[in-house]
């Protein structure tokens, strides 16, 4: 069979044809240059970014009698060079570890490092997928791959190193494959389209190149399915419907009907793609990609390191990102890639998806760190509002901003003394008052004649208590002290070692109780206080003749006054 893979047929051959990896040619270049070649090498990277063709040119450029001195690259014509070409000298050695993993194997290595050379300077062993191994066939090389012969030298290529034991990893040179921009992904296509006479858009072959996610073995895969499909013109119309993937504009108003909430036109949108045959697993990868694109834009994060972005797709994503927020974008991201992995083994992953759609419709945008911070900042304004004018009310000092109190004394007839603070609130008046005499309202001759006698009725009340099943509020009282005063209020002192009684029945549950009961038997608001002793005799209730000494005392003389 004549015909090639177009990856085959453009697998570089010299260094200088390696695609991306720079950094990697550039020292075993110079390694070369100045004969300091190490004994094992591990080449690590994701898929098709040029692992093995690196370690054959590099083991051509050892054994090479024709090196070019001057590029550091095999001549590829000598006899040495066609012969591991053509694999009919072994003195190159290629092991696929995948299928030769055990322990047998790599002991017939241990056993064929010691011959030198059939033909060339130096015997390459180049493991491929090296992390297959087993455990014991790692364990059989370690000592091999520690103290070779001079004349041997070990490549190790895997995709996940992290496999690899830290004994294997600490015996090599490591280098890193770096996935491939799709600038040179693109740039490469470009030239092979030229070479076959093949007319392409430039879009096209960016499209291809972002699809290959950094390996430029599956974009020319890729590549040379599309040609197979045209005739002699790749279009990103033909891209698109080779790949199944959805266009551009459909996928932009798929994604602008999910950020509107706009569940309907969402769905219909997904009807639209997939009925033109693109995969439902493929979209929500695209999809993926795309609010990920937008996240970039968002972030400002510079699009030169990214492999998967072109100019194209970055006006796009600026032209959505005023209409949604980083954390709405972030939960996107997490509720496709939940869906993605229930779609990758789902039967129905259509359904999955339309799912995901509505779920995504649904999401609204959270509270950000902007609108929380404006939500407290009125949160704060409010509540200085609220105190500022209490704090004028309450300072002791500061003449400007307090009026003078005036304080009306009892006159002859017995009324009860009144005292008008000016801008002073009503519970300011109580606490300033709380030493004179507790009104909760005001009280005339009429009223106080209506006084219930309620030492009169008690019995009663301890009786109802008894009838509701709160027998331990009657034993709490019984051990308290009663007593009555003349403005309908009751006090219950408790001795000394009682003030575990005293605590309970000051629960609010009890008293709330006990003052709705005496109202029920009563029919008036009675006054409940307990106490113990020892307090009460430092509350004891201040003859109204004190009361300007009092208040003389609390009071600055520049704001007090006694009217008649």
């Amino acid at each position: 069979m004549s015909y090639k893979a177009l990856y085959r047929e453009w697998r570089p051959q010299k260094f200088e044809e390696v695609v991306g990896q720079k950094h990697i040619v550039t020292t075993l270049i110079n390694q070369i240059t100045n004969e300091n070649i190490s004994h094992a090498y591990l080449f690590s990277g994701t898929r098709g970014t040029g692992k093995t063709t690196v370690a054959k040119i590099f083991a051509r450029t050892l054994n090479c009698v024709n090196v070019d001195k001057k590029n550091i690259n095999p001549c590829n014509s000598c006899e040495l060079c066609v012969g591991i070409i053509n694999e009919s000298i072994m003195d190159v050695i290629e092991i696929d570890a995948a299928s030769n993993n055990g322990v047998d194997h790599i002991r017939m290595i241990r056993e064929n490092v010691r011959y030198t050379p059939a033909r060339g300077k130096y015997k390459v062993y180049i493991v491929d997928e090296v992390h297959m191994l087993s455990i014991g066939a790692f364990n059989a090389l370690l000592k091999t791959l520690e103290e070779p012969p001079e004349h041997v030298i070990f490549i190790l290529a895997t995709t996940e190193p992290h496999k690899l034991p830290v004994t294997i990893i600490s015996r090599c040179q490591r280098f890193n494959f770096r996935p491939v921009k799709s600038e040179n992904i693109s740039k490469k296509l470009n030239e092979v389209c030229q070479s076959l006479k093949i007319e392409c858009e430039k879009k096209a072959l960016m499209t291809i190149a972002s699809n290959s996610k950094g390996s430029l073995r599956d974009a020319l895969s890729i590549l040379e399915q599309c040609i197979a499909f045209v005739d002699k013109k790749l279009t990103y119309e033909k891209v698109i419907e080779t790949l199944g993937i959805t266009n551009e504009l459909l996928l932009k108003e798929l994604v602008e009907a999910i950020i509107e909430n706009k569940v309907v036109l969402a769905l219909s949108q997904l009807h639209k793609t997939l009925s033109e045959g693109n995969d439902a697993n493929q979209l929500i990868k695209q999809l993926i990609d795309f609010f990920r694109g937008l996240l970039m834009v968002k972030l400002k994060v510079p699009q030169g390191i990214e492999y998967s972005e072109s100019a194209e797709n970055n006006q796009m994503f600026y032209n959505i990102t005023n209409e949604i927020d980083v954390d709405r974008i972030v939960k996107i991201m997490n509720i496709l890639t939940e869906y993605e992995s229930k779609a990758k083994y789902s039967t129905q992953a259509q359904i999955i998806l339309e799912i995901a759609i509505v779920t995504l419709c649904k999401e609204q945008s959270g509270n950000t760190v902007e609108e929380l911070e404006e939500r407290i900042k009125k949160i704060e304004e409010l509540i200085n509002s609220i105190q500022k004018p209490k704090a004028q009310r309450t300072r002791k000092s500061g003449v400007e901003e307090v009026a003078p109190a005036k304080v009306v004394s009892e006159n002859k007839r017995g009324n009860p003394e009144e005292i008008d603070t000016e801008k002073r609130s009503k519970d300011d008046k109580q606490k300033e008052n709380s030493n004179i005499h507790e009104y909760k309202r005001t009280k005339n001759k009429t009223e106080s004649n209506k006084r219930i006698e309620i030492d009169k009725v008690w019995d009663r009340v301890l009786d109802t208590i008894i009838r509701d099943k709160k027998a331990h509020l009657k034993a709490f009282l019984r051990e308290g002290k009663f007593q009555k005063t003349d403005d309908n209020r009751v006090v219950i002192k408790f001795r000394e070692g009682f003030g575990f009684h005293c605590a309970t029945l000051n629960k609010e549950e009890n008293k709330e109780y006990l003052l709705d009961l005496l109202y029920k038997i009563t029919g008036e608001q009675i006054d409940l206080s307990f106490i113990m002793e020892d307090e009460a005799n430092k509350r004891e209730l201040i003859p109204s003749k004190d009361v300007e000494k009092q208040l003389g005392e609390i009071l600055p003389t520049e704001i007090f006054e006694v009217l008649e």
